[in-house]
């Protein structure tokens, strides 16, 4: 493309779609404010990327990918739900980011999507409190030990087979002596908070 030519509608296309994907992300974790902090990309260059109207430098695409904790990928990749994606338990990669500052592994390829799966495992005495600022709802399915969940002074304990969809922020601990094991569905926005 020749400097002041306009972009084949195409290439602006896939503009918008990274764009919509770090909106999605970012709107899960953090203000634009913070994110830019977090980043280096100035609030104004934040919103004409994520609405599709700017042209973003490979170096400002990867200071946001990798404020979110993702990988360039995680953007770059096309949508996975018109697709059969298998993701074998010795290929799920490891994730943490500022509001995920302890470590899971994603059962889906990417983080890129409104829907986040993730298989976590956690400690006997871990307590995790979950971010109020996070946009969104998560459900929990508890394969292995016990934990309980508290939600605006109500505590829910769950076992193996429970499952419970709550909205943020709300605290989790493991009770007992156990490992929890738990897969785990991020939703943006989701039922929960509307």
């Amino acid at each position: 493309m020749v400097r002041g030519q306009r972009m084949p509608e195409s290439d602006a296309d896939q503009l918008r779609a990274i764009g919509g994907k770090i909106r999605t992300s970012r709107r899960a974790m953090l203000s634009v404010e913070a994110f830019a902090e977090k980043s280096g990309v100035s609030v104004g260059q934040i919103s004409r990327i994520e609405n599709g109207t700017g042209n973003p430098s490979v170096e400002s695409l990867l200071r946001m990918v990798t404020a979110l904790g993702y990988d360039l990928d995680d953007v770059i990749e096309p949508e996975t739900a018109d697709q059969t994606v298998v993701v074998r338990a010795h290929e799920r990669r490891p994730f943490s980011s500022a509001t995920t500052p302890y470590n899971i592994e994603l059962i889906l390829p990417t983080m890129n999507s409104e829907m986040s799966v993730t298989y976590c495992e956690e400690q006997p005495g871990e307590v995790r409190d979950a971010d109020r600022s996070i946009d969104g709802d998560l459900l929990y399915y508890v394969i292995d030990g016990t934990m309980e969940i508290e939600k605006d002074g109500q505590v829910h304990v769950l076992g193996p087979g429970d499952a419970l969809l709550v909205g943020f922020p709300h605290r989790n601990r493991v009770i007992g002596d156990t490992v929890v094991k738990t897969v785990q569905m991020f939703r943006t926005g989701g039922l929960m908070n509307e």
